[in-house]
């Protein structure tokens, strides 16, 4: 079934994009502004996007199609031009090979292919807590508790997890955001309507 973009959307992940390949560039103090905000803004998309309807099998297999197979599609012609190019330019042998492979397939923050993985391992969180809660507000709660959990994690020294699932935890409130902001978007947007409104007559009022 095909379904019909949504141009902000796609205005906002070339946004998004274009952040990416800005922040690997060192800019200083812009870089660490962007790096503030532009894989929240990917998450918080994707939670937008989320759809519960399908069933699980069906769930799965979306996601496996269109994360799972570019990952794959995409990241092994990377990971051979890696090492290729670090056999060529710094003498690199079939050692590294080995280890950059297993890099890839354990998926350790394996070059920018780590957002593939932890996307995929995001969306099976979501709609798990989704069919098991049902309800938006134990949600809510999860999208609390689970980077405090990855916080702690990492506080008690815990390592990047395969397929970076220690990600998830902290991106989780995002995702969750996106949901919850299409759920309600018509009261938000006439909550925030009504809101200006009433500032701006205040402060027309006081000059």
């Amino acid at each position: 079934m095909e379904t019909k973009r949504i141009d902000w959307i796609d205005t906002a992940k070339g946004i998004g994009i274009i952040c990416v390949m800005i922040a690997h560039i060192d800019f200083g103090i812009i870089e660490k502004w962007i790096n503030s905000f532009h894989m929240p803004l990917f998450f918080f998309l994707s939670g937008y996007l989320f759809s519960g309807k399908r069933s699980t099998s069906a769930f799965l297999k979306r996601k496996l199609r269109t994360e799972l197979l570019p990952y794959f599609a995409l990241g092994f012609p990377m990971l051979l031009f890696d090492f290729a190019f670090m056999k060529y330019t710094k003498g690199y042998g079939p050692y590294y090979l080995k280890v950059q492979t297993l890099n890839f397939f354990v998926q350790r923050r394996y070059s920018t292919f780590w957002f593939l993985a932890c996307l995929l391992c995001l969306n099976i969180l979501f709609y798990a807590t989704y069919k098991l809660l049902k309800k938006d507000k134990y949600l809510v709660i999860c999208a609390v508790l689970f980077p405090i959990l990855g916080f702690a994690f990492y506080l008690l020294g815990g390592k990047s997890l395969p397929w970076n699932m220690d990600v998830c935890f902290t991106a989780y409130p995002f995702y969750c955001m996106g949901y919850l902001y299409k759920k309600n978007q018509d009261s938000f947007h006439e909550k925030v309507s009504r809101f200006t409104k009433t500032r701006g007559r205040a402060f027309l009022t006081a000059i």
